[in-house]
């Protein structure tokens, strides 16, 4: 007799399944609930770079695809912000405002992002706004998405402890959602290119649609977490298995401390960055762990942590203080002296009054808007004028031998590092000949600390190009990261599917390195680069990377036209 199964059975899988599927849909709908612009960016920014993947259109409308991403992520991030100080229905008109002014920061940014070469922007040439604008677009991005994740963990009302966690077991749940869907998409697309002999640009395009359309924007929906993210594996990972590994953690760093009392052992150049690490990384979890107070073995040690952290904010200042002493301040070492400052805030508020942790968040926006932002103070002005005084002593002294090599080296240090700052680079050429006269030696010995990598950029403004003797002339525009060898051949894609071999490395291996001027004065009588007898590169502005250990170009750009007969 055939055996059947109940039907209550059957019943109760479907139910089960479709509970699950309309679970799955009514998380993608609530992304447009809380953030209806936000997501609707990240959604375009997939669609764009995913079509971007596969050769579907022409050159000019892959070049306004190209100049859409940056905006709609700087645009995004603004709508991410004005959701978070009005949620859903909440006066409208208000962030609707919000809407249309953030158009202006993301149109600025991209517009200055793809800033021509000869262009100038409130006094400032192409080259300076380059070196700079990354920093404006970090502090920016950073400012932004760290006050509205404040604005979104206020309205939640609840602890730190508690909002970490809920968040925590949200990123946990997504994940696995994410890596399930991701193995299913694969085998299924993976089939596919086997049947049907497609592409294998098909699975990146799936993937890339796959992350953009759930799994970040769901992460992004994770930071108003519902009372329901508290899941059973979450608290597993976070009071056993996150928890161990912090304390772990500073089981070796204090091993290691004791090593160097003992045996009176200079501290590693790493440990700044080891430490660094493992504040990040350990403040979340026992703040997580906080929030477990029954059944938690570990409670009362991962408390403690931030108390034993203390001393080692001690090990981290003697590391960086140590090169600030001997090479002077730059960006990375003035963002490092910050950290020490946020660390120290953290553990007397941790202290004192730890409900108060929480505003660390608009602490470390106002902390960024610092060092990116206000003038004179900012990582750039107070790095410049740190190597400044130290070039400065150099210069002022009257006998280089009434100074000491430490100082003779961090001269030079300064030296190397103003030839790579664009208003640096205007001071030195500013000063008084006598000055410059006391420089040659600096410049005749390596780099301290820079010469494993030199950067160098050089333009001419040309009102006219004599193009007698060619037909066409067609605009130029290369970016490339690679080796070696293939910059001795390296193609250039021109008029659509016309292309050209040029050895770029043979042309730059020419230039001189004795200084900047001489450097700039070839360029600008050799800025033009035959390729054969019909063909020729006109260049207006060069950039490239070179790798002195290396002996390679690890980056080449330039500007120009292609002249063909």
């Amino acid at each position: 007799m055939e055996e059947r199964t109940p039907a209550g059975s059957k019943k109760d899988w479907k139910a089960f399944f479709w509970d699950k599927l309309c679970g799955l849909g009514r998380e993608l709908k609530s992304l447009f609930v809380y953030f209806p612009a936000a997501q609707g960016c990240i959604w375009l920014f997939t669609l764009f770079f995913t079509l971007m993947l596969g050769e579907l259109f022409s050159e000019s409308i892959y070049d306004v695809l190209e100049k859409a991403l940056p905006f709609l992520v700087f645009y995004g991030t603004g709508c991410f912000f004005a959701e978070a100080v009005y949620q859903k229905t909440e006066k409208l008109r208000l962030r609707a405002v919000l809407y249309i002014l953030y158009v202006i920061p993301a149109f600025l940014l991209t517009w200055l992002l793809y800033l021509e070469p000869d262009s100038f922007f409130l006094g400032q040439d192409a080259l300076t706004i380059s070196f700079y604008l990354p920093r404006y677009i970090v502090g920016y991005e950073v400012i932004v998405i760290s006050i509205a994740v404040y604005l979104c963990f206020l309205r939640t009302r609840l602890s730190l402890e508690q909002y970490l966690g809920r968040v925590f077991a949200a990123v946990v749940r997504i994940s696995i959602i994410y890596f399930i869907l991701m193995i299913g998409t694969s085998m299924v697309v993976g089939i596919f290119i086997e049947l049907f002999d497609g592409a294998f640009s098909l699975y990146i395009q799936v993937q890339c649609l796959l992350l953009g359309l759930y799994y970040i924007p769901a992460l992004l929906r994770s930071v108003l977490p519902d009372e329901k993210e508290d899941s059973r594996f979450a608290e597993v990972l976070i009071k056993y298995i996150l928890s161990g590994l912090v304390i772990s953690a500073f089981a070796v760093i204090y091993a290691y401390v004791l090593k160097i009392l003992l045996f009176r052992d200079m501290p590693s150049n790493a440990v700044f960055r080891i430490l660094t690490g493992l504040f990040a990384a350990g403040l979340p979890v026992w703040t997580m762990n906080s929030c477990y107070s029954q059944k938690n073995p570990l409670l009362k040690l991962t408390r403690l942590l931030p108390y034993l952290f203390s001393p080692l904010i001690l090990l981290q200042a003697y590391s960086i203080g140590i090169r600030i002493y001997e090479n002077g301040v730059t960006p990375l070492r003035y963002l490092c002296v910050l950290l020490l400052f946020f660390e120290i805030i953290y553990v007397s508020v941790y202290y004192f009054k730890r409900q108060a942790v929480c505003l660390l968040i608009p602490l470390f926006a106002v902390f960024t808007a610092a060092a990116c932002f206000v003038p004179g103070i900012n990582m750039a002005r107070f790095s410049l004028n740190s190597q400044q005084n130290a070039l400065h002593k150099y210069i002022m002294a009257e006998e280089s031998s009434a100074l000491t090599q430490r100082q003779i080296d961090k001269a030079a240090g300064a030296y190397w590092y103003l030839r790579e700052e664009p208003t640096g680079k205007a001071w030195l050429q500013s000063l008084p000949e006598e000055d410059k006269a006391k420089l040659e030696n600096l410049k005749s010995g390596s780099p301290i600390e820079y010469e494993d990598f030199r950067h160098f950029y050089y333009s001419i403004k040309n009102t006219a190009i004599d193009i007698s003797g060619y037909n066409t002339c067609y605009p130029i525009q290369v970016s490339a990261r690679d080796n070696a060898e293939n910059f001795t051949a390296y193609q250039i894609v021109y008029g659509g599917s016309s292309s050209a071999i040029v050895n770029l490395a043979a042309y730059l291996n020419n230039f001189p390195d004795e200084s900047e001027e001489t450097a700039e004065a070839y360029f600008e009588k050799h800025h033009e680069i035959p390729i054969d007898p019909y063909r020729k590169l006109y260049l207006e502005y060069l950039s490239y990377n070179y790798d002195r250990v290396g002996e390679t170009y690890t980056y080449i750009s330039f500007h120009g036209y292609l002249l063909e007969k």
